[in-house]
């Protein structure tokens, strides 16, 4: 993205970037939004970061549909529990039941942004907002620690399969067969799919019409 010219930009045009993305919550403004919107300096000015952050915050105080918007694209991903508690698996290109441990992922990482958004919180990362989130109050205990955990499972899945195909000569992917997994795995899998199911609701009764 750094040799992209269209994000090689001053501030006055990030600042028009954001307001536009939030302005018009439109499916690809919402993926821009939620691609740029955990910027944190790295080098440099850290005023410029922070500066930008505050006009963030200041168009999202006056603009609430987009909150709706945002509680929707949360809801898009659908866990992949059957009857019984089943994992429905889809199938690759080679026949193998697989599941895409990223989608998973971002449903927990959305559901953080989202409330993190909502309650003006300026950590960026996933378990940084959770455990703000919980600390406000917005989490019970129990939440939290489900949450953080399940964040905790799928990654350690993600990188464990990218870097088992990666030893192979492979293309890493995020498609991971359910067989791959132990019975111990698969039932953790279960449970971190029932629970996002369970934030989802929550979603879902904190912004109505999102569902």
């Amino acid at each position: 993205m750094a040799r992209n010219p269209r994000w090689c930009q001053p501030l006055a045009q990030w600042k028009s970037y954001f307001s536009e993305w939030i302005g018009l919550a439109e499916p690809q403004n919402l993926m821009e939004f939620n691609t740029f919107f955990d910027f944190r300096c790295v080098h440099g000015k850290a005023s410029l970061a922070s500066s930008l952050r505050s006009h963030i915050r200041t168009e999202l105080a006056s603009t609430e549909p987009f909150f709706l918007h945002l509680a929707q694209d949360t809801l898009q991903y659908k866990p992949p529990l059957g009857f019984f508690g089943k994992i429905v698996t889809g199938t690759d290109s080679q026949g193998h039941k697989t599941f895409n441990v990223k989608d998973a992922m971002a449903s927990i990482v959305n559901f953080a942004r989202l409330y993190a958004l909502r309650h003006k919180v300026d950590e960026t990362s996933t378990f940084d907002r959770l455990r703000r989130l919980h600390e406000l109050g917005v989490l019970a205990s129990t939440s939290y620690e489900d949450l953080s955990q399940a964040h905790d499972f799928l990654m350690a899945l993600r990188l464990r399969h990218q870097a088992d195909r990666l030893t192979t000569g492979l293309a890493a992917d995020n498609e991971i067969e359910l067989r791959a997994l132990t019975n111990i795995e698969e039932g953790m899998l279960k449970q971190v799919f029932a629970q996002i199911i369970t934030i989802q609701k929550k979603v879902g009764f904190d912004f109505p019409g999102a569902g």
